[in-house]
């Protein structure tokens, strides 16, 4: 999007480049984007801004341009964090052409100090062969050491290899497993994943109840589909296991929404940490 004050591009939910009112929307699972405020109230560029109404906290992003700036930055201070989206600029083409050999250059380095987010990236480009020849064992060994990790796009990921049986043996359980632990951070496909192999029973024990909790919150992110599964699963459960599924459901979003608080400045407050003069001014100013 373009601001219309000071013309510079920017993604999200305002212009983190001028003051612009930044309206924002909050995506926690609790408000479900129904809560709209002018985040100048609350906060300065660049900031995490808490939701008036639950205080859940709602980044201002930066464009790409200004965001490859900042890894760049953080780059030079070491930043592992920084590699690893500095991989991922290059794998998707975000703020600098396009280039796979790059890309893995960059994912390795991050590799090499344990990120889960660029082992998880490496694994991806093994599986689609961008930069490397492709490998569905080298990618399930990555993609592994993410989601054991606890990174809930490797748990999912590899939860698809399980049932793919790309790289492994074909094994639903260990599908359903893996997805389960995604599901439980949030991550929309595999809660929906989740959901559908609870209702059809399959490997799994049938529970209608838990299948109706994880459609509802697939559905709740927007996830297609979903919405119209959940509503038309409610009609074949009883009064009571309906009351239980929303129990459940409101149970999951208080949860998660106390996890959502929890503060993260990226780039910009690791730099801050670091001494970067320019990020501690940022900083300076999102906490005055």
């Amino acid at each position: 999007m373009t601001c219309p004050k000071c013309g510079k591009q920017y993604y999200g939910v305002g212009c983190p480049v001028c003051d612009y009112p930044h309206y924002v929307t909050c995506r926690c699972q609790r408000c479900d984007g129904h809560i709209e405020f002018n985040a100048n109230e609350f906060a300065e560029e660049n900031s995490i801004v808490p939701c008036p109404h639950c205080g859940a906290e709602t980044k201002l992003y930066l464009s790409h341009e200004e965001g490859i700036k900042w890894i760049l930055r953080g780059v030079k201070y070491g930043d592992v964090e920084s590699m690893a989206h500095l991989g991922m600029a290059y794998l998707e083409g975000t703020g600098v052409p396009k280039n796979y050999t790059e890309a893995v250059k960059w994912l390795r380095l991050a590799t090499e100090q344990g990120n889960a987010t660029a082992q998880n990236n490496l694994g991806f480009c093994y599986y689609q062969g961008y930069g490397v020849t492709q490998n569905f064992i080298e990618a399930e060994k990555w993609i592994r050491k993410a989601a054991e990790q606890g990174d809930s796009v490797g748990q999912y990921q590899l939860g698809s290899l399980y049932q793919l049986g790309q790289g492994l043996p074909q094994n639903t359980f260990e599908a359903f497993t893996w997805w389960l632990k995604a599901a439980e951070q949030g991550h929309v496909i595999a809660q929906n994943n989740v959901g559908f192999l609870y209702e059809e029973g399959k490997n799994v024990d049938q529970d209608l109840v838990e299948a109706h909790k994880w459609m509802s919150l697939a559905a709740a992110q927007g996830y297609k589909g979903a919405d119209e599964h959940s509503n038309a699963m409610a009609l074949k459960m009883s009064a009571a296991q309906r009351e239980e599924s929303q129990r459940r459901i409101e149970k999951f979003k208080l949860e998660n929404t106390k996890q959502e608080q929890s503060r993260d400045y990226g780039i910009i407050g690791r730099l801050a940490k670091m001494g970067d003069p320019d990020a501690q001014e940022i900083m300076r100013r999102v906490k005055s």
